[in-house]
């Protein structure tokens, strides 16, 4: 039986190729839309995510960081410093500006962080160091490539010339670039000074984040405290309410019409033996052998189109990546093993319909058609 099914398999070549090529472009259609969706979330959340801290306290009905405005006097931070659950407090200023460099304009967020405190600055650097000076200003080294600028060079932003001290990495995206300065200088342009946007507040070992969260609520009515957790998940569903939902529902279109590709393929493939099996049938086969050579088909052809499928969905993933530097691509294994297992089930599935409709049929059928 096992030898039949491989020489059935393998006996038309053309619509063997068309399955596998088709499971493998179903594949890669709904890695990539999917990889840009958790790119560009994975962006929008890197500076929480990369920030250490247990705590965010921003202005009381603020509860998220973009498409937000928090302002509070600093002197909280002193005062939430001398909490007994405290290791810590960094503060930031924190809004959103276009800096004009080489002709282009990028939308960006700018991040004034305490240049003493360099956890709340640029989680990595490709050049250069934290240690941003008043008058000084760290970029990403992708605008600086497309800028054509390097460290020492100076960049006018507000009417003030700033030297570029640092190069940043992993802050440069389509939905959220970073641009950090001095705290001071931040709070200087903006006309804002002894004001903060946030506090990160990093608590001793064994310290509760959300318990401490209520009582600086309590304690504070004009602050709200949120543990990073929380302020992730609050950040997540305000993404989707900006547009990134526009590309989660797409990532659930790339989903349907893979499958339905991939089921149509296979069943396809299998409804043009049907005639076959009931041949082997008449011969003697139980059903249980007809099954078994439709799973060893199902399973072989979507072992070979996945495979292919993810070596073309990395491809891809690079090849869009260089050229749209903005853009982020995750393809997780996790995934790729999620997606594969949906794969196996619904090629199995869709060949497994002929032959059931065989199985159910008279054999001798098969020989008077």
């Amino acid at each position: 039986m096992f030898s039949y099914a491989l020489k059935s398999f393998l006996q038309d070549k053309t619509k063997l190729f068309i399955a596998v090529i088709g499971i493998a472009f179903s594949l890669v259609l709904i890695l990539l839309i999917y990889g840009i969706f958790k790119g560009t979330e994975e962006q929008v959340l890197a500076y929480i995510k990369n920030t250490r801290g247990d705590l965010w306290v921003m202005q009381k009905g603020v509860s998220t960081m973009h498409m937000s405005s928090s302002a509070f006097p600093e002197f909280y931070a002193a005062q939430i410093k001398k909490e007994k659950e405290v290791k810590e407090v960094y503060k930031i200023v924190y809004l959103n500006n276009v800096l004009k460099v080489g002709g282009k304009k990028y939308f960006a967020y700018f991040l004034g962080f305490e240049p003493a405190k360099k956890t709340s600055g640029p989680w990595k650097m490709a050049e250069g160091d934290k240690n941003v000076g008043l008058n000084e200003i760290i970029i990403d080294k992708k605008i600086a490539r497309e800028s054509k600028l390097k460290i020492g060079d100076s960049v006018k932003f507000m009417g003030q010339s700033l030297e570029i001290s640092g190069l940043s990495e992993e802050t440069y995206s389509l939905a959220s670039s970073y641009i950090f300065l001095n705290y001071r200088k931040l709070q200087e342009l903006f006309k804002a000074e002894k004001i903060a946007s946030y506090m990160i507040v990093d608590l001793r070992e064994g310290q509760n984040p959300r318990e401490f969260a209520k009582k600086i609520k309590q304690k504070y009515p004009d602050l709200n405290a949120i543990s990073k957790p929380k302020l992730m998940d609050s950040e997540g569903k305000m993404i989707r309410r900006m547009g990134i939902e526009t590309i989660r529902v797409l990532s659930v279109i790339a989903y349907i019409i893979g499958f339905l590709v991939i089921a149509f393929t296979v069943y396809t493939l299998a409804v043009e033996r049907t005639r076959e099996f009931g041949i082997i049938k008449a011969i003697g086969a139980r059903n249980t052998g007809l099954y078994a050579i439709v799973l060893f088909q199902s399973l072989t052809s979507a072992i070979f189109g996945l495979i292919i499928g993810v070596f073309l969905s990395y491809g891809g993933a690079y090849l869009i990546e260089r050229i749209a530097s903005e853009l982020l691509i995750i393809i997780a294994p996790s995934t790729i093993v999620r997606i594969s297992v949906a794969i196996v089930l619904i090629s199995i599935f869709s060949a497994s319909i002929p032959v059931y409709k065989v199985s159910k049929v008279d054999p001798l059928i098969a020989f008077r058609e």
